[in-house]
Formats: C-alpha cells, structure tokens, sequence
C-alpha cells in the first residue's frame, strides 16, 4: 500500500482499460482533458484523478457511471437548467450542488432527486447512523443506514404456540 496516495486503485485492469476509454471518447468527441487522463504507472490498476471539460449531457461520460475517479463537467446556463441535467440521468445514488448563493443552495437542496444529496460541501454519504437513504432508479438497492434500513432488514411474524400439558391438552 501506498501511503502517499489519496485515491486506491480500480478494481481490476479490465475496469481501468474502460475507465481509460471513456475519457478518450470523450476527449475524441470534442471534451477537453484540464487534469489526468492516463493510466498510473506501476504495480496497482490506478487511474489518474481525471477532469473532461465540454461533455455534452448526451455524450456516454455524462450519462453512464464510469465508477472511476473521472469527472464530466458540462456547462449549463442556469441551477433550475442544472438540475433538470441531473436528474434527468437514470441513475441517482448521490447529487451533489455547490453554489454561494443562498436561494440557489435552496434549489438545489429541494430540486435535486438522489439518495444523498450534498450541498457545500461534498461530505459524502450521511455518516450520522439515524440517517438513512433509499436506492433511486438504477443506482444500488435497497436501502443504507438508519431506520430505513432495520425495516428492510426486519421480516415481521406473528408466531402462535399452543404447548400441549402433560395429558395432551393445549
């Protein structure tokens, strides 16, 4: 293990081979790289921490989960444009907004439909073990943390016994 590095690797080489193809395409298909975009050398399937830049919200990078340290930036012209964007995707594990106006980081709180939604900053999933988020469209199933969970986890059953006594009554 490498103690330096912020990010692990990718799970196998296959993965990384189509993490690395789809940061190509999306170069190939007019995005422009501003960081990363190449396999690590040495031993470990890791990928450079990657920015596109100019991916259309029809392009396969804006669309489909890479599940690689890649992120697609594509420009739109206002939040309420910016949340149609993101939610429009089949997916919605997670939404994150980042805005330093108040009313905009309202919309986006309110308008963005994920599992978990982050508004400045990105912290990740809830950590606190009340909270509980359930699988939206193709992101996950079921449901993570919290008392959503402990119902999805707990199959209700009523259990009636009659114990017969000694001269075979119940």
């Amino acid at each position: 293990m490498d103690l330096t590095r912020q990010a692990g690797p990718l799970a196998t080489e296959a993965h990384r081979t189509s993490v690395d193809r789809a940061v190509r395409r999306a170069v190939e298909d007019g995005g422009r790289l501003v960081c990363g975009g190449a396999a690590v050398d040495g031993p470990g399937w890791y990928y450079e921490p990657t920015i596109v830049d100019g991916v259309g919200a029809d392009h396969p990078l804006f669309l489909d989960e890479v599940f690689g340290p890649v992120l697609a930036v594509t420009t739109c012209a206002s939040t309420t444009e910016g949340i149609a964007l993101a939610n429009a995707t089949k997916y919605g594990l997670s939404a994150t907004g980042w805005s330093a106006e108040e009313t905009e980081t309202r919309l986006l709180a309110d308008g963005l439909r994920a599992a978990w939604v982050t508004v400045n900053p990105h912290l990740g999933p809830p950590s606190d073990p009340r909270a509980g988020a359930e699988s939206i469209g193709w992101s996950g199933s079921g449901v993570e943390g919290g008392l959503p969970t402990l119902r999805a986890a707990t199959r209700l059953t009523v259990v009636s016994v009659a114990v017969p006594t000694s001269d075979g009554r119940t």
